[in-house]
């Protein structure tokens, strides 16, 4: 008994610190001060960005301290080639990007982009905690973290952030609901397209949580998200949360059958149900003037308008790789952050921050092809892994296979990658990469053992 205390208040411990190390990641990557100027949160002045980067490292190597001192973890040599190589990726693109770049912006006017020692010095650092970062991610968290309460507790923070924006979105919003005519809701973020990929993911967490320890409850707040994915304008979360929550559904159908076949069929029987007078409504018109039904209409009409979604995303693309002007930048590419700034540049004829669109170029872009390669790699190791899962009868490996097919098309038109220090790739990573290589290298000690 005291063993298994023992072990427990070390799962308890380093999972507490690897959740507050994910939110004081992601905090200090995006770099938003405390300090409001006219009502506006900014960006870190110096001494904050020192303090923040201090306190992050600090973070970090207690956690993997730690973590080696009560586990006994061997470092993996081929993940810290993966994260070195990144590194130095990122420090030959950031050092030989020019000091200033003329530009065309988006309005036709010619103007220089420039970047200082200390932007230099900035992109760096903050892309070498980084890679220090996603080092962890993939080998230390999965090796020291097996308790499934961490992990649905992890999962039960992205519902609660996804429930406190919609709360904060009705709160501030209200009248946008009421009237339902294209003006967006974007909730605290300011960005329809982040607001849908929090609901996305909320509602995938939530999957997770019920796929551990099943209530019925979950499916109500599933389905909440999933009725909060309709009113943001974002056509690729709203199409890939209705598509998730089916085939979920199908999934706990067929997996559940033999236990409790009265309830599924009962429950299948219903939603079919509900589906067919659906159906039959929109045929005979009799949904026609509901403002939530013309809502939905309007939105997806506008995906096959000259100004769609696929249509924007290639324009941004286009004026992307019209900057690839050179082998030297296919090889290594931008530099982390400094892509971004200089696309916004083009963008707004200001430094601002904009945004490719799709997970893939984005690594390229940022990283080079060595980069998108790496990126590649991480999504095509955890569907083979979920594969193994499944063929080992560990049932579990649907849901992540079923979710990292979710973000991966989710990756084809917006920044969505595991490789990364933002909001979203510290999300996907604490859903999906951390538990998923978990329960892997569970299974391998069992297997070793047995042998």
């Amino acid at each position: 008994m005291l063993t298994k205390l023992r072990i427990d208040n070390k799962q308890l411990l380093l999972g507490l610190l690897f959740i507050f190390l994910l939110v004081l990641s992601g905090f200090f990557v995006h770099g938003f001060s405390l300090r409001l100027v006219d009502g506006q949160f900014v960006q870190f002045d110096i001494v904050e960005y020192y303090f923040f980067l201090v306190l992050a490292l600090t973070t970090l190597s207690i956690f993997i301290l730690l973590s080696k001192r009560l586990y006994k973890i061997r470092i993996n040599p081929l993940l810290i080639v993966f994260a070195a190589s990144l590194f130095i990726g990122n420090i030959i693109a950031i050092v030989g990007f020019p000091s200033s770049v003329d530009v065309v912006t988006a309005t036709n006017e010619i103007k220089t982009y420039e970047i200082t020692i200390s932007d230099r010095v900035s992109f760096i650092l903050t892309f070498s905690y980084i890679c220090s970062l996603i080092y962890v991610l993939f080998d230390i968290a999965p090796k020291a973290i097996k308790s499934k309460w961490i992990f649905n507790l992890s999962c039960w923070i992205i519902v609660i952030i996804g429930i406190i924006s919609i709360i904060f979105s009705l709160c501030t919003e209200w009248q946008k609901y009421i009237d339902l005519q294209s003006i967006l809701i974007v909730s605290f973020t300011n960005n329809r397209n982040v607001y849908s990929f929090y609901l996305l993911i909320s509602m995938l967490a939530m999957m997770a949580i019920h796929e551990r320890r099943a209530h019925i409850y979950h499916w109500a707040l599933i389905a909440l998200f999933m009725v909060a994915l309709s009113f943001p304008l974002s056509k690729t979360s709203v199409t890939l949360g209705f598509l998730a929550f089916n085939l979920y559904a199908l999934y706990r159908f067929i997996s559940t059958m033999k236990k409790h076949w009265i309830r599924n069929v009962v429950a299948m029987s219903v939603y079919l149900t509900a589906v067919i007078v659906f159906i039959v409504l929109i045929a005979n018109h009799k949904l026609d003037g509901w403002r939530f039904y013309d809502h939905i209409v309007e939105t997806f009409k506008n995906a096959t308008s000259e100004d769609n979604t696929i249509t924007a995303r290639q324009d941004i693309w286009k004026i992307c790789f019209g900057y690839e002007d050179r082998p030297f930048r296919y090889i290594f590419g931008f530099g982390d952050g400094n892509f971004m700034y200089l696309l916004g540049f083009h963008d707004n004829g200001f430094v601002s921050e904009a945004y490719v669109h799709n997970g893939f170029l984005c690594a390229l872009f940022y990283g080079g092809i060595i980069r998108m390669i790496f990126e590649i790699a991480v999504w095509v190791y955890l569907i083979v892994v979920s594969a193994i899962l499944i063929f080992k009868k560990k049932w579990i490996g649907f849901f992540y296979l079923l979710t990292i097919a979710t973000m991966s098309v989710h990756a084809l038109v917006e920044n969505t990658f595991f490789i990364g220090g933002d909001t979203k790739a510290l999300l996907m990573n604490c859903l999906i990469a951390v538990p998923l290589l978990s329960l892997f290298d569970t299974y391998k000690i069992k297997r070793e053992a047995k042998s």
